[in-house]
């Protein structure tokens, strides 16, 4: 059990990262490089898309939420995760694996060109998922998983915090054009999703 200090972040990163990189089911197939992101505020279902997307595809999925909850609950670090710089390293970790087929299991609205930045220098193609769900069911999910803490990790989450992240997505849609948009994350959706990314991905081998 560690004392909750930070002494050496990379050696922090490298034990989130150690612990992560077991759960990836399909790190050792042989898949394109593409760079897979999914946009829409808190609640859209955003996990629901990057699971049913790495089970259809035998894709990596990299998960802020995860990283999280092995920092806290896992290896009991106290300090706040620097998940900016976490991601930077486990991505480069990533590149390293034959599954260059990345799903970013996160928030992106805010970060997009960052990623876009980081896409661009590793020269990998970015497609992205955008899932805008009705405000209304989107405050429904939210109730619900206030009252259940479903997620185990995720604490109580205010409808100021929520209305924070509608609002970053509506400031992602102005600025960009996802690769295709969804209003649901029903299996129909879904599949829609993986057509067009099987599209893509034949056409970049």
């Amino acid at each position: 059990m560690n004392n909750g200090t930070l002494s050496n972040q990379t050696d922090i990163f490298k034990q989130i990262y150690d612990i992560q990189q077991k759960g990836l089911t399909y790190a050792h197939e042989m898949n394109p490089k593409y760079l897979l992101c999914i946009a829409g505020p808190m609640c859209a279902g955003k996990s629901r898309v990057a699971k049913f997307l790495e089970e259809e595809l035998k894709a990596i999925r990299f998960s802020n939420d995860e990283a999280r909850y092995i920092y806290t609950e896992q290896l009991k670090y106290k300090e706040p995760l620097d998940i900016m710089q976490y991601v930077a390293f486990a991505m480069k970790n990533l590149l390293t694996l034959s599954n260059h087929l990345i799903i970013l299991d996160a928030s992106i609205d805010r970060v997009y060109n960052s990623v876009l930045q980081f896409a661009e220098k590793i020269q990998f193609p970015v497609f992205t998922v955008s899932v805008d769900t009705d405000v209304k069911i989107l405050l429904e999910r939210l109730k619900k998983r206030n009252e259940t803490d479903e997620e185990g990790f995720d604490k109580l989450v205010t409808e100021e915090a929520f209305y924070v992240t509608v609002e970053e997505h509506k400031a992602f849609l102005a600025q960009y054009k996802p690769d295709i948009t969804i209003t649901d994350t029903n299996e129909n959706d879904l599949k829609q999703v993986v057509d067009l990314l099987k599209q893509k991905l034949s056409m970049s081998v």
